[in-house]
């Protein structure tokens, strides 16, 4: 398997006809779905809530579901994300492919390299793949295209409460786009 969408809010469920199946990793488990895209192509898709939605921002074990992903072999994920707009020109309903993200979540962990004798320093020049941003911008339909943005930062907070006034002002003078609560963990 290549491939893999993680579903935020407002796309939590399965894209694809499937079974789930729970993925135990060394950080716990992660229940995916797995399905046929035809022409010997299987999707995974992962929601990153859980299944109902019910695991709130600050409780997902982003490490599992990463983890489980890599367990099944998947090379290319695909994540979406509800967010709010800090930009006047980012509408409701908009597309953004995001280019950067600033983190500011807290407690989490935030690293697959945390083991003693395991340092390890992870370049995030290009936090995206440029590649996939590519791949996603050429083929994006007629009817999309007026609402895809193709290149946004990301400000992510711990949640689950939503950003004060103050707080949009600062992380828009910052240079932050979009704002939300899950994206930089994983």
């Amino acid at each position: 398997m290549r491939i893999a969408v993680i579903g935020g809010t407002g796309f939590g469920e399965s894209l694809i006809a499937g079974t789930p199946e729970t993925v135990e990793t060394e950080y716990g488990a992660a229940l995916v779905t797995r399905g046929d895209l035809g022409g010997g192509r299987e999707l995974a898709f992962l929601a990153r809530h859980g299944p109902g939605h019910r695991l709130p921002p600050h409780l997902i074990n982003h490490r599992a579901n990463v983890a489980a992903l890599r367990d099944l072999g998947v090379r290319a994920v695909f994540a979406t994300a509800a967010v709010g707009s800090l930009r006047r020109v980012l509408a409701p309903g908009d597309y953004v492919l995001l280019d950067d993200f600033l983190d500011f979540t807290q407690g989490g962990a935030v690293t697959f390299f945390d083991a003693p004798g395991n340092v390890r320093h992870t370049d995030f020049v290009r936090p995206y793949d440029p590649a996939l941003r590519e791949t996603l911008l050429r083929e994006a339909d007629d009817d999309l295209r007026p609402r895809l943005h193709p290149r946004g930062t990301y400000l992510c907070l711990s949640g689950p409460r939503y950003e004060t006034p103050a707080e949009v002002r600062l992380f828009a003078s910052w240079g932050a786009d979009v704002v939300g609560m899950t994206g930089a963990p994983e």
